[in-house]
């Protein structure tokens, strides 16, 4: 494979990292330690990753020169994943991953979903996905940005500046949850539709910003930075799909 990175497992790569990860009991954590130093290091994927099966946070914000977002600013990231277009998704995460974070990593070109959640409580903060690493520049896109299928208590972002996600540049929808046996994900303080200073127009594409075929999804809260700025999509800010997602609510 040409994916090129170190972490704390000492294994060379990124994907060595994961199979390491899903063959040692109890939770890990992938870091980042890329030499030499740089402003931004891509790694391109020639096949898929492994899919996550034991808990693990893979965390972008611990390479050098990475910094998670402070108020209305963007975060500096220095870990872009892409692929040679012929990958479908960069993180899968199945049953046994639950309590799993992605943290500080840009994705995007993925023809699928850049992140698939099929395990609860994972949670997904401070990433850029469908942009480059300045969440400037749409980078062709993932087909989807997050995607939870049939998984719970998922959290997309969360109430803190360096919780947030720039999920925008998406081929089709940001955000997705969809499943009957889906409750209580929550969608909070995400820049869904414009670049990483909320300021100009990143555009979700065919899809909506937020597609919802679940039940009991939280978009935005009432507690300060709870709210997602949605913008700049093509078509629905929130698209909400199917008779078991009548309990969702959008603050």
């Amino acid at each position: 494979s040409s994916d090129v990175c170190s972490s704390d497992l000492s294994l060379g790569s990124l994907r060595a990292a994961i199979d390491s990860a899903n063959t040692n009991p109890g939770p890990d954590v992938i870091n980042f330690n890329i030499t030499p130093a740089g402003p931004v290091h891509t790694i391109y994927l020639s096949t898929s990753l492994p899919d996550i099966i034991e808990e693990v946070i893979i965390y972008g914000y611990t390479q050098s020169g990475s910094q998670p977002a402070v108020g209305n600013g963007p975060a500096t990231l220095t870990i872009e994943i892409t692929h040679d277009a012929s990958v479908p998704s960069c993180f899968v995460f199945q049953s046994g991953s639950e309590n799993s974070m992605v943290k500080g990593v840009a994705i995007f070109f993925f023809f699928d979903a850049a992140i698939e959640i099929l395990a609860d409580n994972i949670r997904i903060e401070g990433n850029h996905i469908g942009t480059d690493a300045t969440g400037t520049i749409p980078n062709w896109g993932n087909q989807i940005g997050i995607a939870v299928y049939d998984a719970s208590y998922a959290m997309i972002g969360g109430p803190l500046p360096a919780n947030r996600n720039v999920v925008s540049g998406n081929i089709e929808s940001g955000v997705e949850v969809s499943g009957s046996a889906c409750i209580l994900n929550m969608i909070f303080g995400n820049y869904i539709g414009c670049d990483a200073n909320g300021i100009n127009l990143l555009p979700i594409g065919t899809g909506a910003g937020v597609s919802l075929g679940s039940d009991s999804t939280i978009v935005g809260g009432s507690n300060p930075g709870e709210g997602n700025v949605i913008s700049g999509n093509d078509t629905d800010v929130v698209e909400i799909l199917y008779a078991w997602s009548l309990n969702s609510s959008v603050l």
